[in-house]
């Protein structure tokens, strides 16, 4: 490698590491879901509807034991943590 200098025993290795010299990506997943609002792509359509309630403000997760609402279902597991005084993870 000319950049780095590290040395390889095939060609088809040194392009592959040059890559890391030059950001290049040479393969594009085919099955790219856009968002329509900031053109952020996602692999799974689950991503994308995830992503879209930042712009759309919907909040589908609600607490039963008070009135605050997620946008995503892990924020309301963290939350009803809150309630129960469960603390899993120590200092």
């Amino acid at each position: 490698c000319h950049v780095c200098s590290n040395s390889f025993s095939t060609k088809g290795s040194l392009k592959v590491h040059m890559r890391l010299h030059t950001g290049a990506k040479p393969f594009k997943c085919p099955h790219l879901f856009k968002c329509d609002t900031c053109e952020k792509a996602f692999a799974k359509p689950s991503q994308l509807e995830r992503h879209s309630r930042i712009h759309t403000g919907e909040r589908p997760f609600q607490c039963t034991l008070c009135e605050k609402a997620f946008n995503q279902k892990s924020a309301l597991q963290v939350h009803m943590k809150k309630h129960t005084g469960e603390r899993p993870y120590k200092c």
